[in-house]
């Protein structure tokens, strides 16, 4: 499904290098054309951590959002990371002098670094520069599962908070 939508991008996309125009173009293909969108509804459904399932519903929570958007970005070779902030996931377009923020939970919105720390800001928190740093592949993975702890601890499931916490524990010793 990623590889399918990616080159359904890829076919609109200039031959030029990527700037905040391809960006605008992928916006509109993930968030309006697919419809692709934060589940503001039912934020804790487990259906939202699952990528396979906001693949087929087209709604999840910011991390999982930002990782299909990463996913059809890095199919695209698009300069664009993660970005793990405090209870919010965005994404960072970055090439050369030219980098902002993206929020795929709000269908892309486009943000610069003030609008992040003013985000921190109404959230309660102090700004901190790592707050703005790249999230490694391991590190997302492990914030989802720590949101889908969690989600099952809320729903009185402990046999599955029991085995995400041992993935976890797996995912750190190989840090």
């Amino acid at each position: 499904q990623l590889d399918e939508l990616a080159n359904r991008v890829r076919l609109r996309l200039p031959a030029r290098t990527p700037n905040d125009s391809t960006i605008r173009l992928l916006n509109h293909f993930l968030f309006y054309e697919e419809g692709f969108t934060g589940n503001t509804d039912d934020y804790y459904n487990p259906d939202n951590s699952f990528i396979s399932r906001v693949l087929d519903l087209r709604r999840g929570i910011p991390v999982s959002l930002a990782v299909i958007y990463l996913l059809i970005a890095r199919r695209l070779q698009l300069p664009i990371i993660g970005i793990g902030m405090p209870v919010h996931f965005i994404c960072k377009f970055e090439s050369g002098d030219n980098s902002f923020y993206i929020d795929p939970f709000n269908q892309g919105q486009i943000m610069t670094r003030s609008d992040c720390m003013q985000f921190l800001r109404r959230s309660g928190y102090l700004f901190k520069e790592n707050f703005l740093a790249r999230s490694g592949d391991r590190d997302i993975l492990i914030r989802m599962v720590r949101n889908l702890i969690l989600v099952y601890t809320q729903n009185n499931e402990p046999h599955k908070v029991g085995v995400l916490e041992r993935i976890i524990t797996i995912l750190k010793a190989y840090e």
